[in-house]
């Protein structure tokens, strides 16, 4: 068994009532994001 570590690096944008999770690559580009807004 091995063991492994794995980073993750994000992009974070926040505005007044959403925000965005932008997943980076290696080499900084964008790859995937997910978009939350506030519901409360």
């Amino acid at each position: 068994m091995m063991d492994s570590i794995q980073v993750f690096e994000f992009e974070l944008i926040f505005n007044e009532d959403s925000f965005s999770q932008i997943t980076l690559d290696g080499e900084g580009k964008r790859v995937h994001s997910e978009n939350y807004i506030r519901i409360d």
